[in-house]
């Protein structure tokens, strides 16, 4: 919806940006109106959770490692073609009209900022304008002095830049490799969360182990006699085990998980009665106060993922001893 109604507007944007700058703000509240109203309704879940990861989760970050994040992010090679892209949408007059793309940029690292716990990635979406700017100017910079010679410099700067930096951003080589070549250029992983660090980044990690976890549930499920899979639920606790479960357990039959983690916890335990639920990870000491029953059924291991998902115990739980109403509410957790 937000790209057909930025090619509708967008004939008209230089009339909203240079003379009703208020209907173009009106059109952006208008737009964002529906995303408010369910915030409302929903109790600002949104809000609940920036406060629960601001406390619990995200690891304190002061201004220079944010700055020193968005250069090492995008690459420190081509710093300059942002950077100028930033410089003439403020004092360069041909690009006047679209002064507010620098604003935009401006007051959104600013805002991540001050939050102090803000992720490098968060401002990623802001760079490819501030790209474009700065290669047009670079481009018209160029044709002017008639330093066609710098031209193919530039490209060839780039490509090299580009190939050396690529592995930390596509997964190019193996695990072994890449561990090896990130210490050789002093790009360790680095924790954004209050969690340990395995061998690789979290984006990488988290690329790995999980159709087979979801293969381990499906082993556990098959030791259950036949009525009693039918159901039995599938409870983790955070996204992306959900996540897995959901999209990998296709292949093993395995039932829609349910979770109490952000989203997940709004959708509810669905029809499950409280009889039979398998669960990956958490404190087996709180499921024996809920359940009649726990059983730890296997381990799910994987070298190379997040540490917090490596001997990850799966159990099997029966006979939930208070109200899944009475439950639910209790295990939320948005963070």
């Amino acid at each position: 919806f937000g790209l057909f109604a930025g090619m509708l507007f967008t004939p008209l944007r230089r009339y909203f940006l240079t003379k009703e700058p208020w209907l173009a703000c009106l059109i952006a509240l208008l737009l964002f109106l529906p995303h408010i109203i369910w915030q409302f309704i929903h109790n600002w879940p949104t809000l609940e959770f920036m406060h629960n990861a601001a406390i619990n989760k995200m690891v304190l970050k002061s201004p220079i490692d944010f700055l020193v994040g968005q250069i090492l992010m995008i690459n420190p090679a081509i710093l300059p073609f942002w950077l100028i892209g930033l410089f003439v949408y403020f004092f360069n007059k041909k690009y006047k009209e679209y002064r507010v793309l620098g604003w935009i940029y401006l007051s959104v690292f600013l805002l991540l900022i001050m939050s102090g716990t803000s992720r490098d990635y968060y401002l990623a979406a802001a760079y490819p304008m501030l790209f474009a700017a700065g290669a047009v100017f670079i481009e018209q910079f160029i044709v002017n002095r008639s330093w066609n010679w710098l031209k193919p410099l530039l490209i060839l700067h780039v490509v090299i830049s580009g190939v050396i930096s690529m592995p930390f951003s596509l997964p190019v080589l193996d695990e072994e490799t890449y561990i090896q070549y990130s210490q050789a250029m002093g790009m360790e992983p680095q924790a954004e969360e209050k969690k340990e660090m395995g061998k690789l980044p979290q984006f990488y990690a988290d690329m790995h182990g999980w159709k087979e976890m979801a293969e381990t549930v499906a082993g556990v499920l098959n030791t259950l006699f036949p009525d009693e899979q039918k159901k039995t639920a599938i409870f983790t606790w955070n996204y992306g085990e959900a996540g897995a479960i959901s999209f990998f357990g296709k292949e093993y039959d395995l039932p829609e998980p349910i979770s109490s983690h952000n989203s997940h916890w709004m959708w509810g335990p669905g029809d499950w009665n409280g009889e039979v639920i398998i669960i990956l990870g958490g404190d087996i000491q709180f499921y024996q106060d809920v359940f009649e029953q726990v059983d730890q059924e296997a381990v799910f291991t994987c070298e190379y993922c997040m540490p917090y998902e490596n001997n990850l115990p799966v159990y099997i739980a029966r006979k939930l001893k208070i109200p899944i109403k009475d439950l639910w509410p209790k295990i939320k957790n948005y963070n």
